[in-house]
């Protein structure tokens, strides 16, 4: 039995390793073993690449970067061409005249990325029409291929979205049916930043000092948001992530593992120590508890960057836990039953108890009243009560681009 544990353990924290590699390409220059095989790689918009017959060879401009493609050059996939408004994944190496030679150009259609809740959807049985999918009106064509598989395509529910863009109008490429998920999430092209809002292929969000930012933005670029949605139906932006990795630069992710040692007096927002080092958590640090919750003694793996003395983080994930609650849970449904005084303690949602701590994420508690809809992540204990990591208050609006 304690095999078959340890077992689970090591396979569950292999697979949050291969996550984390993917999500950190290549770790600081002080913590990678030798040297880096590139001196940059990035996602970006093409908008210049070299015409036939010499195609793929010469220079190309990506993300406003003049990238020089040679005879060693790998090029994915070897055809058709590559045309202006197209995406592409880069690695490059720094020549000595300090010119970038790509090593690897991977092409991409231009599609945008989108998970998020269905609040709106076409009374046509095949799907056909105008969704509304995250706050954005995304239109299924007779074209589009619908999934249900991860979870069935009703309102109240999650989709995952790949789109194309046409002007102002997004149209769905593909549709699949996704688990509840705490935040929306939006990967596309940077068109515009600024220090309170940013733009990602036409779908504007919202940023606050309190948004995370990884990765220096620049326009062309590609970006990963994670995004929250407002009363009036816009998008405020919790994390965002640059598709830029260069090695030895500024902000580089910073990835490590280690033992809760210290919390905040009240809740999860502010200074933790893990291990010695000092983690600053805000209120768009991700925190994953699937195995486990925080407590003093959970062992997590941390990802953010350094400043200063300081380690601003990112995601938190726990690996195991002195309290490890149970089996995770995701759903939605209606409010039956509040405590009677203030937020925290026994909520009933659907027919399910669930108990709100002050370690709980609450997002739109003003609008927590009895008869309204709620999302809830958390840990079922044997006592059947769901302790929530997270609970999130469904948001009300009319369709519409934004």
């Amino acid at each position: 039995m304690i095999r078959s544990s340890m077992t689970q353990r090591k396979t569950w924290l292999i697979v949050f390793m291969l996550a984390v590699a993917a999500l950190l390409p290549a770790l600081p220059a002080q913590a990678a073993v030798g040297t880096p095989r590139f001196d940059l790689k990035f996602s970006g918009v093409i908008t210049q690449a070299p015409a036939s017959p010499g195609y793929p060879i010469g220079v190309w401009k990506i993300a406003g970067r003049d990238i020089l493609v040679t005879a060693g050059t790998r090029v994915l996939p070897t055809s058709p061409a590559a045309t202006a408004g197209m995406w592409a994944d880069v690695m490059a190496k720094r020549q000595t005249d300090g010119t970038l030679a790509a090593l690897k150009i991977t092409i991409m259609p231009p599609e945008i990325r989108i998970k998020g809740s269905i609040v709106d959807k076409p009374t046509d049985p095949n799907g056909i029409g105008d969704w509304t999918i995250a706050g954005l009106t995304i239109t299924v064509t007779d074209e589009t291929k619908i999934s249900d598989r991860g979870g069935l395509l009703d309102i109240g529910n999650w989709a995952e979205v790949y789109a194309l863009r046409d002007g102002a109008k997004l149209t769905a490429v593909r549709v699949r049916g996704i688990e509840i998920q705490p935040d929306i999430e939006i990967f596309g092209a940077i068109e515009a930043f600024s220090a309170t809002s940013w733009t990602l292929s036409g779908i504007n969000l919202a940023v606050k000092s309190a948004t995370l930012i990884q990765g220096q933005p620049n326009i062309g670029l590609l970006a990963h948001a994670v995004a929250s949605l407002q009363e009036d139906g816009s998008l405020l932006a919790l994390r965002l992530k640059v598709a830029i990795n260069q090695p030895g630069g500024p902000r580089n992710p910073v990835a490590f593992m280690g033992e809760v040692e210290k919390l905040p007096d009240h809740g999860l927002i502010g200074e933790w120590t893990i291990s010695g080092k000092q983690v600053m958590v805000s209120a768009s640090t991700a925190i994953v508890q699937e195995q486990g919750l925080v407590v003093v003694g959970a062992e997590v793996l941390v990802i953010g960057w350094q400043i200063d003395n300081r380690l601003m983080a990112m995601q938190v994930i726990v690996l195991s836990s002195p309290a490890p609650g149970g089996q995770f849970v995701r759903f939605r449904g209606p409010i039956e039953a509040l405590p009677t005084s203030g937020l925290i303690g026994l909520w009933t949602i659907n027919g399910r108890t669930v108990d709100v701590t002050a370690d709980t994420r609450l997002d739109g508690g003003s609008r927590a009243t009895v008869g309204a809809i709620a999302e809830v992540g958390g840990i079922r204990g044997t006592d059947e009560v769901v302790t929530a990591t997270w609970v999130k208050m469904e948001t009300k609006f009319g369709p519409g681009p934004r």
